[in-house]
């Protein structure tokens, strides 16, 4: 006997229940409606949480520079890691701000925190 919703499903229920989880799968996933999660539940792959409930946002990082202002440029050169430079470390933290930006704007596009 199969346990379907239950403890003693027959064959049958497992049929039934077996068709109706094949219609939900056809229907969840043919890209025309949003797949809609209980409150309080999450999606998973193979057992791994992938999507739970939106987080609360983060904040972005307000920089003010009074002078020499830097930007970004995607990528940095640093001479001598061991005793790296007072302008090399600005640079570092002008890029790795642009970094933490893009994943935070990201996140929030897909949804994961407000």
């Amino acid at each position: 006997m199969a346990i379907v919703s239950g403890l003693n499903a027959t064959p049958l229920d497992s049929i039934e229940a077996y068709q109706a989880i094949r219609t939900i799968n056809e229907q969840a996933f043919d890209n025309t409606d949003d797949i809609d999660l209980v409150s309080g539940k999450v999606f998973k792959i193979d057992g791994t949480q992938v999507v739970g409930a939106q987080g609360a946002t983060i904040a972005d990082l307000a920089t003010t520079w009074t002078a020499n202002p830097r930007t970004a440029t995607g990528s940095i050169t640093i001479a001598d890691g061991d005793t790296p430079t007072v302008e090399e470390l600005g640079q570092y933290c002008v890029e790795l701000e642009a970094k933490l930006e893009l994943v935070l704007a990201r996140l929030k596009a897909h949804g994961l925190i407000a």
